[in-house]
């Protein structure tokens, strides 16, 4: 009788073992393997978020610099040239005018595109 007892412990022992295991360390395993996970995508989500932000603000600044070379280069249109009567926004220039405005600009853009790079 007493074999019998041992054994009948020893089965409800394995089987609160196994149990255990089931009912409690597994989905608890699951749960912090599911929560690893989501704090992974959430990362990955905020990385893509501030690449998408640098990338704008890039964008944003290499236009800003860009308008200005464009108010650099009409203003010294606006001082070196003669305004053509009757229509407005176009100017008389000479060859050298046009040759440092070519410059102001070509060297402008690429005083930009150095600092704030280019994608296209």
């Amino acid at each position: 009788m007493e074999i019998k007892n041992v054994a009948f412990a020893s089965i409800v022992i394995a089987c609160l073992a196994v149990s255990y295991y089931f009912i409690i360390a597994l989905p608890s395993q699951n749960k912090a393997k599911f929560e690893l996970e989501k704090q992974k995508l959430e990362m990955e989500k905020q990385e893509k978020q501030e690449i998408k932000s640098k990338e704008s603000e890039r964008e944003m600044k290499l236009l800003n610099c860009r308008a200005s070379v464009e108010t650099r280069r009409n203003e010294y249109l606006q001082l070196n040239g003669k305004p053509v009567p009757g229509k407005p926004g176009v100017y008389h220039i000479y060859g050298y005018v046009q040759e440092t405005l070519d410059k102001i600009e070509r060297d402008g853009n690429q005083e930009c595109t150095r600092m704030y790079g280019d994608n296209r």
